[in-house]
């Protein structure tokens, strides 16, 4: 099982390690090249990290802005051996750079410490929901038990960006930087699973309807469906679906897929099922010949483009 085991790349694995020797107040605040050296190294804990205490505040506006801009520069020149989202160096790189951000936003220390405070309590509460998810009907198999713990924590772990608990009652501040903070939750599940599921397939191929289940089939698929930071994993596992005799995985998941590797591909998408929510509609981006778009969808089992497009605005875009 996952265990949160990749929530220690943000941070979590380095949280009683002391700080850096030079997190020192105003006027030896910390370098942001160290900063940023030290975030990627897991020498320090970016969640936990006290601005206000290491003198970040005592610095003018002016100095605050240059030295948020000195740690995004650090953490984007990562090198160019450095390739995959998914890797540990990538992953650190996005929660130093969401809470180098709130620092920079906060205009004094008072607006820091209520944005960190609230930000950091509801985190706690995610990741306590999250070590709790488990899927509504268990497996027997426990192979598939695990696929079904964790698509179930796939899918706990996006109700950050539809429930709207979790920004209720927040200071503007830390509302607006909710998602920054909690999509390194996210990104460490998905990673994961990704390694997880390419582990697994080396050995069974699939999760087959007939062997394992449609749930095994659906949860696999999601997976698979949300591996945006490892693209060639996905293209092969299209290639790999694509071969499968009839009945082994569904066909309408398989147009999904589709259309997320053209997507990402930059070219347009077969089958309109990857779109975008505005004022409560979902609207699909273009497809490729869109006069038979309905008869593509069809024989994947898919329903017409306008029923789907009323099912996706009520159930995902109405939060």
């Amino acid at each position: 099982m996952l265990g949160l085991i990749g929530l220690a790349v943000v941070g979590h694995a380095t949280a009683q390690t002391s700080p850096p020797p030079a997190q020192a107040p105003h006027p030896g605040f910390i370098a942001p090249e160290a900063f940023g050296e030290w975030a990627r190294s897991g020498e320090l804990n970016v969640e936990a990290y006290d601005f206000e205490a290491a003198g970040f505040f005592k610095l003018s506006p002016q100095e605050r802005t240059h030295w948020q801009m000195g740690v995004f520069n650090t953490l984007l020149n990562v090198g160019p051996q450095v390739i995959s989202e998914c890797s540990t160096v990538r992953q650190r790189n996005g929660a130093a750079m969401a809470w180098a951000q709130i620092a920079g936003q906060s205009k004094d220390a008072a607006d820091w410490k209520a944005t960190a405070k609230t930000i950091r309590a509801r985190l706690a509460e995610l990741d306590q929901m999250l070590r709790r998810s488990a899927p509504a009907k268990p497996s027997a198999d426990p192979l598939v038990q695990e696929l079904l713990v964790r698509f179930a924590r796939d899918q706990d772990v996006r109700l950050i960006f539809s429930q709207v608990k979790w920004t209720e009652g927040m200071p503007p501040l830390a509302a607006n930087n909710w998602l920054s903070a909690a999509v390194t939750r996210m990104t460490a599940i998905d990673c994961d699973n990704t390694a997880w599921l390419q582990a697994r397939l080396q050995k069974i191929d699939w999760f087959t309807i007939p062997k394992y289940g449609e749930a095994a089939d659906n949860a696999a698929w999601h997976l698979v469906q949300h591996a945006d930071r490892e693209p060639a994993f996905q293209r092969a596992m299209l290639a790999k679906l694509q071969a499968l005799p009839p009945g082994e995985t569904s066909g309408k998941r398989l147009g999904m897929l589709w259309d997320r590797v053209a997507r990402a591909e930059g070219k347009l998408q077969r089958y309109g099922t990857q779109g975008l929510c505005k004022d409560g509609q979902w609207t699909p981006y273009e497809s490729e010949d869109p006069a038979n778009l309905d008869k593509r969808r069809a024989a994947l089992g898919m329903t017409p483009i306008a029923e789907h497009m009323q099912a996706v605005s009520r159930d995902a875009c109405m939060h």
